[in-house]
């Protein structure tokens, strides 16, 4: 394993340390946290993936899909 594996996980919204990922005190995201993540990521890459709305939860907050995938003429 690389030297910057070891302490640290790369990805292409950031970084995570290792140390977060402690059985006593996981850390997890919200569906806020990466909302607007996951909405720039798709508009990046339309080619491959389509974001959207697809409804409300009873709460009021929005509810997502991604569609990945390529499209191919025939």
């Amino acid at each position: 394993m690389g030297r910057g594996l070891r302490n640290r996980v790369r990805g292409r919204f950031g970084s995570v340390r290792l140390t977060d990922l402690t059985p006593e005190a996981p850390r997890f995201r919200t569906s806020d946290d990466v909302f607007d993540e996951l909405e720039a990521a798709c508009a990046t890459n339309p080619d491959i993936a389509e974001f959207e709305i697809i409804g409300r939860s009873e709460e009021g907050r929005p509810i997502v899909g991604i569609t990945l995938g390529l499209v191919l003429s025939v």
